[in-house]
């Protein structure tokens, strides 16, 4: 299924036990500013997004759903950066051929980072996934 623009989608969402515990134990970790990210291919045709924000630092649920929020929103944005430029085809859409991964994206600092600095740390996970 080639999901079009930039939209953020129910299935686009890691969801389950059993996802979840695949990602930790087959994903490779890396680290981006105040990110840090586990990535593992899935073999669908689309990408999918686990979003933490741990309460260890923000104890009131108000700023870990900012967080949440500015990083599911720089996701969106810049989702289309894990996608090989080859695997395009001029009209836009991805060929069959695309891989998908599973995203599991931390936050881990003790103070609110601003969305540019997220915005920028987003991008460098997702170009160090695309190699």
């Amino acid at each position: 299924m080639a999901l079009q623009g930039h939209t953020f989608s129910k299935q686009e969402r890691i969801c389950g036990k059993k996802d979840i515990a695949a990602l930790l134990a087959a994903g490779r970790w890396c680290r981006e500013g105040v990110l840090k990210a586990c990535y593992a291919e899935n073999g669908l045709d689309f990408s999918r997004v686990l979003i933490s924000v741990p309460k260890r630092y923000f104890k009131r649920a108000v700023k870990r759903n900012l967080l949440k929020r500015r990083i599911r929103e720089a996701y969106r944005l810049q989702k289309e950066l894990i996608v090989p430029v080859e695997q395009c085809s001029p009209t836009g859409m991805t060929d069959s051929a695309a891989r998908g991964f599973d995203i599991l994206f931390q936050y881990d600092a003790a103070d609110v980072a601003e969305f540019a600095a997220i915005f920028e740390d987003v991008a460098a996970v997702l170009r160090r996934i695309a190699k």
